[in-house]
């Protein structure tokens, strides 16, 4: 009976090992070996707002992408919006929160990232309108920050367009001013009475 007893634990232990083993190696060839690793050659732009589109170029990304297998981050932050994937070239938007810093890229379970980093700019953001509410034809001032990025682009105020909501629909005005931190236009076309800003 004890020799049937270890006969029968022998053949269990053989059976685990063999799956054991055999699961590894399937691991394997769906893994790493499936996939190697990613090389980047270069990305353009070096700097991008966010949403803009960056193309990375290089080997070894893989014929498609699943949430599994392809991760690009900017700054650590991982990017959610894919334009194409290819196995040497990606095209995916910066993160809303992107941080400058390195390209990284994960493909399966390898990974690489850039020497040179990417600057992540921060987009455009409205902080206060003021005064408000006003008076049709009465000026206001737009504050915010990230102005001066755009300004130091080349963007003057004949390029801020500023909409108003009107009973006949949206109506744009263009800026008078531009700082680094304010934009003022004038007039208020559209409003009737008060005009109210949020």
């Amino acid at each position: 009976m004890k020799k049937l007893f270890n006969s029968i634990m022998i053949c269990v232990l053989l059976f685990s090992s063999t799956f054991i083993g055999t699961a590894c190696s399937d691991d394997d060839k769906n893994g790493t070996n499936k996939y190697p690793v990613p090389v980047i050659s270069e990305f353009s732009p070096s700097e991008g707002l966010p949403t803009s589109v960056v193309t990375i170029k290089g080997a070894n990304f893989g014929t498609e992408r699943t949430e599994r297998v392809g991760r690009v981050y900017f700054g650590g932050v991982e990017a959610t919006d894919y334009e194409s994937w290819s196995d040497n070239e990606i095209k995916v938007r910066v993160p809303q929160k992107g941080i400058t810093g390195n390209i990284t890229l994960w493909v399966w379970k390898n990974h690489t990232e850039t020497t040179d980093e990417f600057i992540c700019v921060p987009g455009a953001e409205i902080t206060s309108i003021n005064p408000s509410p006003t008076f049709p034809g009465s000026q206001i001032t737009i504050n915010g920050k990230n102005f001066q990025y755009f300004i130091d682009k080349g963007v003057t105020a004949q390029d801020v367009i500023v909409e108003f909501c009107a009973e006949e629909g949206i109506t744009k005005a263009t800026a008078d001013a531009l700082t680094a931190t304010s934009s003022y236009r004038n007039s208020t076309y559209g409003c009737k009475r008060w005009c109210y800003y949020y």
